[in-house]
């Protein structure tokens, strides 16, 4: 193991730093749909858990959870780590229509 201090330690403190971040990203926004990722999703969850303690992989997960706003069901795909850079076109609202044409 590298000393404290070292830069590869610091850098494992950031990137770890980064995963945490990531992972209560994740659990604040299906909270805000009344989704409980630890409850309603437990081996995700789990994985989750591994992935921000132990670095280990995380493969993208789809989950179909209801909205408890809205009472509809929603797709949602997790993917911690994505490049932000990538993903910009899952947010385009013509989406369908560029894949299709």
């Amino acid at each position: 193991t590298s000393p404290p201090g070292s830069p590869e330690k610091l850098q494992q403190m950031t990137d770890r730093k980064s995963r945490e971040i990531c992972f209560i990203n994740i659990q604040r926004n299906l909270r805000a749909r009344g989704v409980i990722l630890r409850h309603q999703y437990p081996d995700v969850y789990r994985k989750l858990c591994v992935y921000v303690e132990k670095n280990e992989s995380f493969p993208p997960v789809t989950i179909y959870p209801r909205d408890t706003n809205t009472g509809k069901t929603f797709m949602c795909l997790i993917m911690p780590d994505s490049d932000p850079e990538i993903l910009e076109w899952v947010q385009n609202p013509d989406l369908l229509e560029d894949i299709i044409a």
